[in-house]
């Protein structure tokens, strides 16, 4: 009797895990700022407003993407030739950096890698940073990505902020969720 009886709690317990359990990847579509993003078990939704998604796993990895409009008419981003766009888009993205840095109460950062990239079919700008988390106290990586809708004169953000000792382990997982972002406009 007792071999049944663990043997239906295992089915049950595979079932649950199996079946929508916590360790199933999850969808979000930010109808207001018009991206989709998919984040993998383990990764909850911390709280939203009409821009922004946040992410959380465990304490010390955090995840924020979301949509901002820009200052700049649609037809002024279509006029722009190639490299000034880049550079638009390079100081919106360090801007970006200063700002998540300055709210996440990340001192003494410093940029140790930035790139031009593409992110989906759009050309994206990459910044990754190490700074001092006086929330945290411990110091962590900073990784900022982003692009620009011309056509709605918005720019998104895909922003992470991971303590550098399990940066390296988490990595992969930031990645497939940067690969999983879609404007949904």
């Amino acid at each position: 009797m007792k071999i049944k009886y663990y043997m239906l709690i295992s089915i049950a317990a595979l079932w649950f895990i199996d079946c929508g359990g916590p360790s199933e990847p999850k969808e979000y579509i930010h109808t207001q700022a018009g991206f989709k993003i998919t984040t993998p078990a383990g990764w909850k939704k911390t709280s939203e407003d009409h821009e922004i998604y946040e992410f959380r796993s465990g304490d010390y990895k955090l995840v924020e993407v979301g949509g901002f409009d820009l200052p700049v008419p649609p037809e002024d981003l279509f006029s722009l030739p190639t490299d000034e766009f880049v550079s638009l888009l390079r100081e919106s993205t360090l801007d970006g950096l200063d700002g998540y840095c300055l709210d996440a109460r990340i001192r003494d950062y410093w940029v140790g890698d930035e790139r031009k990239t593409v992110w989906g079919d759009r050309i994206a700008y990459r910044v990754q940073a190490k700074g001092y988390s006086t929330e945290a106290l411990t110091s962590m990586v900073i990784d900022i990505i982003a692009i620009v809708h011309e056509e709605k004169s918005r720019i998104y953000m895909f922003a992470s902020q991971i303590k550098e000792s399990i940066y390296p382990q988490t990595k992969k997982v930031l990645e497939l969720m940067i690969a999983s972002f879609q404007l949904t406009e």
